[in-house]
């Protein structure tokens, strides 16, 4: 009889600790172990937005950009990792919390994004996923970057020459053209005009830009017909797709 109270009375001190009560589980302690999962029927940690694409960032710098991941249920979670994978040219890096971290219920969580578009001649392209620590991926965002279109700058993007007579010449508009890089050289390679009315100058541009650099060029619109015309002026460097663009447009009377 002596033993069995024994017994009893430990069972009792291991199930109580030394409050005598239940031992409570905070936030805190959850985050080195898995929160309580909703049923078996949630899947996905949302990540918003989707997709992030940096639009030429000057090549040497960087940009910043943020993506939140959130917890649509009504029971905390812990996230065990946010990684970044794909991204060869290691242009992209993560601003994240210690991991692993919880979320409440409810609750949301921003994580950074920064593009370095070193090379300023690569497409970018990466995917950030989000794992529980069930070790399964529960959600995930693309990264895109272009620094093969970044390299060079326009100081105007579209000019509208007006109303011009068929046969003559409008005045001539300047535009400057400048590297959008701290590190590496540019060569342009030609300016080309999608439509002849709109005549381009190049004589006095000069085809090879250092650092900081710039040149320009001049455009004036000649119409050979009346009525609306649009085209565009295409900045041609080292790759085949323009490098910059300028929209033109007029109109013969």
């Amino acid at each position: 009889m002596a033993r069995l109270l024994i017994v009893a009375a430990l069972a009792w001190s291991g199930i109580a600790g030394c409050g005598g009560g239940r031992l409570a589980i905070t936030d805190e302690a959850r985050g080195s172990q898995q929160g309580p999962l909703p049923d078996a029927g949630w899947s996905q940690v949302p990540v918003s937005p989707a997709r992030l694409l940096f639009d030429c960032p000057l090549v040497g710098a960087f940009a910043h950009q943020s993506l939140v991941v959130a917890n649509p249920t009504q029971d905390p979670i812990s996230i065990a990792a946010v990684t970044l994978g794909g991204d060869v040219n290691h242009a992209f890096r993560l601003d994240a919390p210690a991991m692993p971290f919880v979320l409440a219920s409810s609750a949301s969580r921003w994580i950074g994004v920064d593009y370095y578009p070193y090379r300023g001649a690569e497409q970018d392209h990466g995917v950030i996923t989000v794992a529980l620590l069930d070790g399964a991926v529960h959600g995930t965002a693309v990264v895109d970057g272009d620094g093969r279109l970044c390299a060079l700058r326009t100081d105007t993007q579209a000019v509208d020459f007006g109303a011009v007579a068929v046969g003559a010449t409008s005045e001539p508009t300047t535009v400057t053209i400048s590297i959008a890089s701290f590190e590496a050289p540019e060569l342009l390679r030609s300016l080309t005009s999608l439509n002849p009315d709109f005549v381009v100058d190049s004589s006095q541009t000069r085809l090879s830009l250092q650092p900081g650099d710039s040149t320009s060029f001049t455009i004036r619109f000649r119409p050979s017909a009346r009525g609306p015309i649009a085209s565009r002026i295409d900045v041609l460097g080292r790759f085949s797709a323009p490098m910059a663009a300028v929209d033109v447009k007029g109109r013969g009377i």
